[in-house]
């Protein structure tokens, strides 16, 4: 079970699979495919590596299974496993959730008067609200001078930098 995970990120788990059998076994996990009724093309948000390997007796092998969503939506997929000379299926089952960062805006648009030159300045106030678990950091880059000095200052050094290099 992946949770909760924030559409744009990704969580890894690694799974153990170990062969005590005395001789080698050769398996395939076939990409993550949906169980439920409903068939068609949808984004796969499951990974897993590797994919095909030969297992020696008496050994294992870690295999990392990605979860990396792309929409807000709830997931359970299963991974099928291809032994080889080996009829029983066998499955890794998968689950997580996409979930989107997001802010609320209240009032949701503001609206400004005409202004003329020289004219008292005008202030709207609103409220800005997340209403998710996860921390936000909201910045206003033209308002943010140190980030405009050290932007400024990378600037002058790769002016600098390539002035150097010309003698």
């Amino acid at each position: 079970d992946f949770e909760e995970t924030i559409i744009g990120q990704k969580k890894i788990k690694t799974l153990q699979i170990q062969n005590n059998n005395d001789i080698c076994v050769q398996f395939t996990i076939l990409p993550a495919q949906s169980f439920s009724l409903v068939k068609g093309k949808k984004a796969n948000p499951f990974t897993c590596s590797p994919t095909t390997t030969i297992l020696q007796p008496h050994s294992f092998i870690n295999v990392d299974i990605t979860f990396a969503p792309e929409q807000e939506k709830n997931f359970s997929l299963q991974f099928p496993i291809d032994i080889k000379y080996n009829t029983q299926a066998y499955y890794i089952t998968v689950k997580g959730s996409g979930s989107q960062m997001k802010l609320v805006f209240d009032p949701p648009t503001l609206e400004f008067p005409i202004i003329t030159p020289y004219s008292e300045p005008i202030e709207k106030e609103f409220v800005l609200m997340n209403p998710t678990e996860y921390p936000i950091s909201v910045c206003a880059t033209q308002f943010d001078y140190q980030l405009l000095y050290e932007l400024l200052q990378s600037q002058r050094n790769s002016q600098l930098s390539r002035v150097d290099s010309s003698f």
